[in-house]
């Protein structure tokens, strides 16, 4: 089995900083991998490359697609913005990044749809109701606008407008940041049942150790740009290696 994404050595500097420094990895279809650390430990910026938003100074980051390997750093600007239509999709940590605040709800959904080609009003409509449904968000809702939606179901909405194009892989950053607890456990419930029932491939980038254990399979550590410690994330939880990472798990316990 090959992976979906590789990332080989990749670096990034914005000027004299060194945001990401000789970071790989590679994502395997149909998991949740967890990116957990401190603010500035790299992890947005990590998101980034991986979506395309943002070049590496060094390295590559190669994505895996019928049998074709195809290298971020050979891509045009139409290539690359195509790929993050169609098979990369972000959910941002402001549901209003990845909105149309002005558009209804199923409007919202259907517009990626839109973009790639779509143009039969049933289907359209029939495809927006059907990621509402599987989002729990209500079908009665359709003609809202996000504006009138709260903080949780408008972040149920950007996922519903993310999957609604079928992609290989949703990266998610901090999804679940300033939600109340209860709507933060029932959004992880939702994204734990989807990733079962279509094999979605998911990841997760949070600061909150508690949603790493809900949600990932296999975890990576950032500390300064670098990789502190990769792994099962019930083993590095449990059993943590490096010192960081020992200081991360004893700070949550002791809250």
């Amino acid at each position: 089995m090959e992976p979906i994404i590789e990332v080989k050595n990749i670096s990034k500097n914005y000027g004299n900083i060194k945001a990401l420094e000789n970071v790989s990895f590679s994502i395997w279809p149909g998991e949740i991998l967890g990116i957990v650390g401190e603010s500035g430990s790299g992890k947005s910026t990590l998101i980034k490359c991986l979506s395309g938003e943002t070049s590496c100074c060094e390295g590559e980051i190669v994505f895996y697609k019928d049998n074709e390997q195809i290298y971020f750093s050979m891509l045009d600007e139409g290539r690359m913005h195509l790929l993050r239509k169609k098979d990369i999709k972000v959910v941002y940590q402001n549901p209003q990044d990845g909105l149309r605040m002005k558009f209804s709800a199923g409007a919202n959904i259907a517009e990626p749809l839109l973009s790639l080609g779509s143009r039969e009003y049933s289907e359209l409509r029939d495809k927006a109701l059907y990621w509402m449904d599987r989002l729990e968000i209500g079908q009665s809702r359709t003609d809202h606008i996000p504006e009138n939606f709260s903080g949780g179901m408008r972040q149920r909405l950007q996922i519903a407008r993310s999957l609604v194009s079928n992609p290989k892989i949703l990266l998610m950053d901090e999804p679940t940041s300033g939600l109340d607890l209860s709507v933060q456990a029932r959004l992880l419930d939702v994204i734990g049942k989807l990733v079962k029932e279509i094999n979605l491939t998911v990841v997760i980038v949070t600061h909150d150790l508690g949603v790493a254990r809900i949600l990932a399979d296999r975890l990576i550590v950032m500390k300064s740009g670098k990789i502190a410690e990769h792994g099962l994330t019930d083993q590095i939880l449990d059993d943590p290696g490096h010192e960081y990472t020992q200081l991360l798990v004893s700070s949550v316990l002791r809250a």
